[in-house]
């Protein structure tokens, strides 16, 4: 949910901006590189994305049992019930489709240059999240990552969709 959207669309401005400075670092590509990292992140929204919902968050999300395990995804106990949350076309989530839809947007500046492809694909999928959230307006979130709006996530999916699309 939020806190994907958030942390993905601050690393695809990382590359973006400092492009560079990742390349010199050796930070750029590999498996801990910052092109690896935000391909994890927005293929993870893009299979998430469906035509009558979209999953936006796997476990409680409320702090307790997904805050108090910090080990592998592998060795996550089996007795604590892992819940998807899934947000239907009828309900109100501008909060979450704007982060996400900037995310994409950033992240088709930082792969248009390598995988044209990918790119567009993360394009498209930026407008339809950005139309979702536009036309069915309001906030998600009522528990632990909570938003007090959603004009700050869709003014930053502006931006964004702008700087991809022109």
């Amino acid at each position: 949910g939020l806190p994907l959207g958030a942390a993905t669309t601050n690393l695809a401005w990382g590359l973006y901006a400092f492009r560079a400075g990742y390349i010199n670092a050796g930070a750029l590509t590999g498996v801990r590189g910052g092109l690896d990292t935000v391909r994890w992140a927005t293929d993870f929204m893009l299979n998430a994305v469906r035509t009558d919902h979209v999953v936006v968050q796997v476990g409680n999300g409320g702090g307790g049992a997904d805050h108090g395990y910090w080990g592998p995804p592998q060795h996550y106990p089996s007795s604590i019930t892992r819940d998807c949350v899934k947000i239907y076309s009828s309900q109100t989530a501008s909060d979450i489709f704007g982060d996400w839809a900037a995310s994409m947007a950033a992240g088709y500046l930082v792969f248009n240059s390598t995988d044209p492809t990918y790119a567009n694909t993360l394009k498209d999928a930026a407008v339809d999240l950005y139309d979702r959230g536009n036309s069915n307006q309001g906030t998600y979130w009522t528990s632990f990552y909570s938003s007090p709006g959603f004009n700050d996530e869709m003014c930053v999916a502006a931006m964004w969709l702008y700087k991809a699309t022109g």
